[in-house]
């Protein structure tokens, strides 16, 4: 098989979604190219399918039409600010492993510090423990919160972009929260993805889906946690309104 994919490229899984929503994604499943990092097998421990289609954007990115018919053409040029050229250095980091997949990331945050992606590839290291898997993490949500608070101080089309994008936000909380799981401090990981979803309620589905799981693992025979998150939350991609209509038939309809 053929690894040498960029994020933005469409799965070689044959899923139909782009590999950075598929098996490019930390906390999702097992990478097609690398032994299973603590990142990985926390992802199969959570769930098979956190992303859900692309309809998110409609909610997430309320300026997406603007950007993509705004910009038109200026998309696919060369990258030319520090975060476009740094991600550009991230896509590249994706097409290889080990060692030069690490020196690619660090590239990247020389070009500009504050490029969460970098992070989420270093995390994505099978070499790593779970407390520098962590740390790359909470880098990664450091540099990702400056990133959009900056770019909210603007009014152009590629700020808004990044303002309103919670991909990195999302990609980091779940990676972090599954690896600590994955170690045994379930509550732990549970309360990061309530607090996520405190901060920031209108984030997409997936982690919404992920503490959907940890509660039903947990909790078992008394889904009163589970229940509750499904109740507060009536919207949502077919994933989770699917879950949705599961609980309440199982919880008598």
């Amino acid at each position: 098989m053929n690894t040498k994919v960029g994020r933005n490229d469409l799965c070689p899984c044959g899923s139909g979604k782009k590999y950075k929503f598929c098996h490019g994604q930390p906390g999702n499943v097992a990478p097609l190219e690398t032994a299973p990092s603590v990142v990985w097998q926390a992802g199969a421990a959570v769930a098979d399918d956190f992303v859900a289609d692309d309809d998110w954007l409609d909610d997430e990115l309320p300026y997406a039409d603007d950007l993509l018919f705004g910009l038109g053409s200026a998309l696919l040029a060369e990258p030319t600010t520090p975060l476009a050229k740094a991600r550009r250095k991230v896509d590249e980091a994706y097409m290889v492993t080990g060692n030069k997949r690490r020196r690619l990331a660090h590239e990247a945050l020389e070009i500009d510090p504050d490029c969460p992606d970098a992070y989420i590839a270093l995390a994505d290291d099978p070499k790593l423990s779970v407390d520098d898997t962590v740390a790359y993490f909470d880098q990664a949500l450091a540099a990702d919160a400056r990133l959009r608070s900056g770019a909210a101080q603007s009014d152009d089309f590629v700020s808004r972009y990044i303002a309103n994008d919670w991909t990195n936000f999302n990609e980091a909380t779940i990676g972090r929260a599954g690896v600590i799981w994955l170690a045994g401090r379930r509550e732990e990981a549970i309360a990061q993805l309530v607090e996520a979803l405190r901060v920031v309620p209108a984030t997409h589905d997936g982690i919404r889906l992920a503490l959907l799981n940890w509660y039903l693992l947990t909790e078992p025979e008394q889904p009163g946690r589970a229940l509750a998150l499904l109740r507060g939350h009536p919207g949502g991609a077919c994933p989770w309104v699917w879950a949705r209509a599961l609980a309440y038939f199982a919880d008598g309809g």
